[in-house]
């Protein structure tokens, strides 16, 4: 007798992949480019006044970033031995922002996906599609560091930005 929950899975696994991966399956061996990405908005909050809260702060958008495939010696791997495959560099650091461990590839039940949308994960996410070339970002550090009606930790401030790359 057919295992029709593991056909069901694996049925649902491939639409699931098909409607939200962002790219075709047929891709699996694309060539890995590297990308500027350059800030267009940005905005964020600040610790108010009083210490106590937090209000709008408009940022400055002049950041640009180099996107690209990692080279030997600097890959990393997480706890999990996922392969960092790019990383996302400010210019003038010599250092990735934000780390990508699967480029452009998606991992769903043990299988992995090409798709269009990459992730990267640092202090907060960095998410690009190659098919829009554009980037959205987000740094997240300051407002869960304190408890809401205490006194808020200085030094963070936490944002969003966005902007578009063009291939290199």
């Amino acid at each position: 007798m057919a295992d029709t929950n593991h056909l069901s899975r694996n049925a649902f696994t491939t639409i699931a992949c098909v409607m939200f991966c962002g790219g075709s399956l047929a891709n699996e061996n694309v060539e890995k480019r590297a990308f500027l990405c350059v800030e267009e908005m940005s905005t964020g909050f600040v610790i108010n006044d009083s210490g106590l809260g937090w209000r709008n702060a408009k940022f400055s958008a002049d950041a640009k970033y180099l996107v690209r495939p990692l080279n030997d010696g600097e890959k990393s791997s997480y706890p999990d031995n996922k392969l960092v495959e790019y990383g996302v560099f400010e210019f003038g650091s010599d250092y990735p922002k934000y780390n990508c461990h699967n480029g452009f590839s998606y991992s769903f039940a043990d299988s992995v996906f090409p798709t269009s949308i990459m992730n990267c994960e640092g202090i907060g996410t960095f998410v690009m599609s190659n098919e829009t070339l554009r980037f959205i970002y987000t740094y997240t550090a300051g407002f869960i560091n304190s408890e809401k009606g205490e006194v808020q930790k200085d030094g963070s401030t936490p944002y969003i930005s966005l902007g578009s790359c063009s291939p290199l």
